[in-house]
């Protein structure tokens, strides 16, 4: 019996994998397209088109001026989609006028039927949109709303734990009863949460056992017409909408033909003041079951996902998303439901059918952490794909400063590349305020935060304290922050730390160096071992050169790793170059080190989880000579280096790059040398060299650069001379 409800999964999840092939998978998750600064919502009408479609080809169609949208200062418009009697299934595609297609959808449909959607679709700069169905069709786009381009003020979104407020199956609903077409039947909203006075509430409709085919649509008692929805006779039949209240929150829902029972669930409503929080188009997938390890979501399973941090969307300050949720291939049907509840509320977003493709508008909150659920209440699985219109800010509270703008990283810190330790800045609203700073990686994690101090213009800036990746991408958050209370959010679109160097006044190189792009051998890591890396082969003429720069991927580690890496000429470095944990992602870090006359470096390496195959993947990325030969320094050959103490058990290397382990752990009396050659290293250099103090640092700098004869040893350095300094803090030795 197991065995056979084993293969039966298995055919299931196959089977929902081929059909769902009619949807092209994309990567979980897509980086997507959001815009900027976001809007409220303004109630509007008018029909976008009306015309067949050719299949798999772009149309433009005009949305500002249609209708009573207004000419400009329109980010995203809320609309029907109607597809009338496709050729075949399949679904329409929709972006921004000259927006790079993501591949999310908006609408599915079946073959000779009619299907319809709500959608919002975000507006290019032209005032356009572009559409594209995969099989001829009529298609119809009406207008029931649109997004303002930065306005702030009545019509923001506030979102509510979703609430059933009518099922008119239940003698217990409020109303009871089928609707009946001609007559309608009204319906409030109060008893989810909703405010008197509210503008629109968000809903999801369920029209259930209809007897027969119809439209369907919902608006205010005394309001003006809103869009027909279609439905089918054979089921039930979603609809994910924005609805328009009556003064007492109250709406009324008609239908065209027959009668039929309605489901009411409230998920949110838009206010009438400036409490809520503002949209923000996005188009990119959030969610997608085939790219999961199980390729569907179970039977009465629940999963959860990360809705923020891609697709265009921040990491922080979101209450909701927008989306379309679309079900694929299950052999039974079921429902989905949508939420951020700990516990899931008595609600659903979409009915799915066995063996059909169905997708429905929803709109749904995330939790503190950007997270969301989605849950199969059908018998058997079914792929799930979350796609995202757009975003809603968290609503601001009473007295909540505005959030900064003018968000920037700028070069700063000294390296091979301008951009290690950049300045963050944001322009604040107004005089006497901080301001907060996230700053993330590739992968969505936080490398940093913090508060600048209070400042008495409205310029904000911070000197990031840590170094980052000189070839990475950056997402940079913040907010404006009074008396404890923060601001919603301002967020950048990704920052390519290498392009903000390459654009630095100031060049990429500073300090006599060259700039390198060369990818090293992979070192596998193992605990308590050393390794010895030789460069020479790889880097060219290293004679002028003693330092080197690295960008490293460290991965696979387990437990907690410390890496070290030091010039063999001297002890293991006391301070490690990185410490953590690899497990989750990747570890992206930069560092400097120094090389020895062999052109050679040595890392040492340990770990909590010995049994991990943790390894390191090393791009030198460039290579500095030292600051020049200051004047006034006297060099006296022939005293004993007190820098270079022998390296025990090393294999010398052939002359083309190599790397050597030397397994053998750390002592304590190894450790404690290292902490006396740091003394007698400083006595050492003060008693072999003469400082002319009106040498300044400036001075230094210009001065050419050091050329050493390979049959000398190596010059010895100033103590007091801050390159000096550096390097020794590169290679584990402090200065006292």
């Amino acid at each position: 019996m197991f065995r056979r409800a084993t293969l039966l999964s298995s055919l299931v999840a196959v089977f929902a994998l081929i059909v769902g092939q009619l949807i092209a998978p994309l990567p979980y998750a897509t980086a997507g397209t959001s815009s900027s600064p976001g809007g409220v919502l303004r109630t509007a009408q008018g029909r976008l088109i009306d015309d067949t479609l050719a299949s798999n080809t772009w149309r433009s169609i005009q949305v500002t001026g249609v209708g009573s949208l207004p000419q400009t200062g329109v980010s995203a418009v809320a609309v029907n989609l109607t597809a009338y009697q496709p050729a075949k299934a399949g679904y329409i595609q929709a972006k921004a006028s000259g927006a790079a297609a993501t591949g999310t959808s908006f609408l599915k449909f079946n073959a000779a039927a009619s299907d319809s959607n709500f959608a919002v679709l975000q507006v290019g700069q032209d005032g356009r949109i572009d559409v594209l169905a995969t099989s001829t069709l009529r298609l119809l786009i009406d207008v029931q709303g649109y997004y303002t381009s930065g306005t702030v003020g009545a019509g923001g979104f506030v979102p509510v734990s979703p609430k059933r407020v009518a099922d008119t199956r239940l003698s217990t609903s409020s109303p009871t009863g089928r609707v009946v077409a001609g007559t309608g039947k009204s319906f409030n909203v109060s008893s989810a949460s909703v405010p008197t006075g509210a503008m629109a509430a968000a809903v999801s409709l369920a029209i259930v056992s209809p007897s027969k085919a119809g439209n369907v649509r919902a608006q205010p008692e005394a309001g003006s017409s809103t869009p027909w929805y279609a439905y089918n006779s054979t089921s039930v039949s979603s609809v994910g909408t924005i609805v328009n209240l009556s003064s007492d929150g109250s709406f009324k829902l008609y239908i065209s033909d027959g009668t039929a029972d309605v489901v009411v669930d409230v998920v949110g409503y838009f206010t009438a003041d400036s409490s809520g929080g503002s949209f923000h188009a996005a188009n990119g997938r959030v969610f997608d079951s085939r790219t999961t390890a199980s390729l569907t979501v179970g039977p009465e399973e629940t999963r959860t996902f990360q809705a923020t941090g891609t697709a265009g969307i921040p990491t922080g300050g979101v209450s909701a998303l927008q989306v379309n949720v679309t079900a694929v291939g299950g052999v039974k049907g079921g429902y989905l439901n949508l939420f951020s509840d700990a516990i899931e509320p008595l609600s659903s977003v979409l009915q799915y059918y066995s063996g059909a493709t169905n997708s429905n508008a929803a709109t749904a909150s995330v939790d503190a952490n950007g997270r969301m659920k989605v849950a199969n209440h059908g018998n058997a699985p079914v792929t799930v794909i979350v796609d995202a219109a757009g975003w809603y800010e968290s609503a601001p509270i009473a007295g909540t400063p505005a959030p900064p703008t003018g968000l920037a990283m700028t070069p700063g810190g000294e390296g091979f590349t301008t951009s290690i330790q950049p300045t963050l800045s944001a322009v604040l609203p107004q005089a006497g305020l901080k301001a907060r700073f996230k700053l993330l990686d590739q992968w969505g994690m936080s490398v940093w935060e913090g508060t600048s101090d209070p400042t008495t213009t409205t310029i904000a800036s911070v000197n990031l304290p840590i170094e980052l990746d000189p070839v990475g991408t950056y997402q940079l958050t913040a907010w404006s922050e009074k008396d404890g209370i923060a601001s919603a959010t301002s967020t950048t679109t990704a920052i390519q730390v290498e392009a903000l160097s390459a654009t630095s006044p100031a060049g990429s190189c500073v300090a006599e160096c060259e700039l390198l792009d060369v990818s090293l051998d992979r070192v596998p890591l193992s605990s308590n071992t050393q390794t010895i890396i030789d460069v020479s082969g790889r880097l060219g003429n290293l004679e002028d050169y003693t330092d080197i720069l690295f960008s490293a991927r460290l991965s696979n580690e387990q437990g907690t790793g410390t890496l070290r890496m030091s010039n063999p000429e001297y002890l293991p470095a006391l301070k490690p170059t990185w410490t953590g944990s690899s497990k989750t992602a990747p570890a992206l870090f930069t560092f400097e080190v120094g090389i020895d006359d062999d052109g050679r470096v040595r890392l040492s390496y340990s770990s909590t989880a010995p049994s991990s195959s943790a390894f390191l993947d090393l791009t030198a990325i460039g290579k500095r000579s030292w600051l020049g030969t200051p004047e006034g320094i006297e060099e006296q050959a022939g005293e004993p280096d007190e820098f270079a103490p022998d390296i025990v058990n090393y294999v010398n290397s052939a002359s083309q790059p190599s790397i050597t382990a030397m397994p053998r752990e750390f002592t304590a009396q190894e450790l404690q040398a290292t902490e006396e050659t740091q003394q007698r290293a400083t006595a050492t250099s003060a008693r072999r060299v003469h400082v002319d103090l009106d040498q300044s640092p400036s001075n230094r700098r210009s001065a050419a650069p050091l050329r050493r004869d390979p049959t000398q040893k190596r010059r010895t350095r100033d103590p007091q001379d801050p390159s000096t300094a550096s390097h020794l803090r590169r290679n584990g030795l402090e200065l006292t």
